[in-house]
């Protein structure tokens, strides 16, 4: 049994009918849409710090850092999904690339505080 709201989302009436092709190929089509994996492959990387402003300020000077290398796109900065953990304040960007060489490049271009994530397996 599936309770739902929205009993019409094509995953629902692909799974109600065993239809496992058809489910893969509109989601592959989606994922290729907005760049997501296994089309594109994609860098997370954070900071923690013990102020808002210096999160913030340490995210936005990554930016300024890396926003220029070509064949990239990147979302953020902004706050992880857990923007205040233990203390801290967490920030995060999230780099997309079709050669995972370039986001390697980008990873060693960070300084010294970054968590680096290539090939994230989620992105909170």
């Amino acid at each position: 049994y599936i309770q739902t709201y929205t009993p019409e989302h094509p995953a629902i009436v692909t799974a109600a009918n065993h239809n496992f092709d058809s489910f893969a190929h509109m989601e592959l089509a989606e994922r290729e849409l907005l760049n997501y994996p296994p089309y594109v492959y994609m860098l997370k990387i954070s900071c923690s710090l013990k102020t808002l402003r210096s999160a913030q300020h340490k995210a936005w000077a990554a930016l300024d850092l890396i926003k220029n290398q070509p064949g990239i796109q990147v979302l953020g900065p902004a706050p992880a999904f857990a923007e205040r953990l233990h203390g801290t304040f967490n920030w995060q960007l999230i780099i997309k690339s079709k050669n995972r060489q370039v986001l390697t490049t980008v990873a060693k271009m960070l300084p010294a505080g970054w968590t680096i994530d290539l090939d994230p397996l989620d992105l909170l």
